[in-house]
């Protein structure tokens, strides 16, 4: 056999490859790619592709996937929750003990926002705003009559630390509708979810771990514990209402002081 009778099938194989090789990687970036082997499993990729792809107006992709994403989560177990990446960063913080802002720590609004009790020694506290009074404004923008929701006023209030925000309060018998301004400085914010420890009787204490058990719950919770046995407490009462969990580790910690060696305290 000639050179050339052997060279041309060689050339012919090797365009045969390149081309496929670009074949592929087209077909691979496109949805139709995917439809010969749907199933059950790739079909959410599949819709998205199309919709990205032949959709008749511009969709914010990152959106849908989201929005997607918590739909399938919801369709699971009540305990089972997608967290967003934005949102991550305040849950991390209560988790700490510690978030960034004001210290106004609950609030309740109808069509003003109310501050129920302010964290002691807070930005809040140290600037004058007391239990009671009613924020109207935020920076200079009224946000009375708004219905804000919840976690919008949070994201207004918590900031960087060392940043201001200016509250507009009215306060109840206090210069009728006159408006004063507060200026407060974020800053860190101590919070303890131990919101009550003492005794019932002369040796039963109560101890309240309130909202969520956070990274600093066991700490706080042995302290309190300590000073009620120094007050000659000898059993204790672990008020649990309104707590909606947490961290897993500290529930344990705090279940294992009263359980003897051994005792099998949660399997999953």
């Amino acid at each position: 056999m000639s050179f050339k009778k052997l060279a041309l099938p060689v050339v012919l194989v090797l365009l045969a490859f390149v081309a496929g090789f670009f074949i592929g990687n087209f077909l691979s970036s496109k949805s139709i790619a995917r439809i010969p082997f749907l199933n059950d499993r790739n079909k959410i990729d599949v819709l998205l592709d199309k919709i990205n792809e032949e959709y008749v107006d511009t969709v914010n992709m990152d959106n849908l996937v989201e929005n997607a994403v918590a739909k399938i989560v919801d369709q699971l177990d009540p305990h089972s929750t997608y967290i967003p990446a934005n949102e991550l960063g305040t849950i991390n913080e209560n988790m700490d003990g510690h978030f960034a802002g004001v210290g106004i720590n609950t609030i309740f609004y109808l069509d003003t926002i109310f501050i129920k009790n302010l964290v002691p020694g807070s930005p809040a506290e140290q600037a004058g705003l007391l239990a009671g009074d009613r924020i109207v404004a935020i920076n200079d923008s009224i946000i009375a009559g708004k219905r804000l929701s919840e976690d919008k006023i949070i994201k207004i209030l918590h900031g960087k630390v060392g940043t201001p925000v200016k509250l507009g309060v009215k306060r109840e018998g206090a210069n009728g509708d006159t408006i004063k301004n507060y200026t407060v400085t974020r800053s860190y914010v101590a919070v303890s979810s131990i919101k009550a420890a003492y005794p019932m009787t002369d040796n039963i204490g109560i101890i309240k771990i309130y909202d969520s058990f956070t990274n600093t719950t066991y700490d706080d919770f042995i302290n309190a514990m300590a000073k009620l046995l120094n007050k000659g407490c000898q059993s204790f009462i672990i008020d649990l209402r309104m707590n909606k969990g947490g961290a897993f580790d500290v529930a344990v910690r705090i279940c294992n002081e009263f359980l003897s060696k051994g005792q099998k305290i949660v399997y999953m």
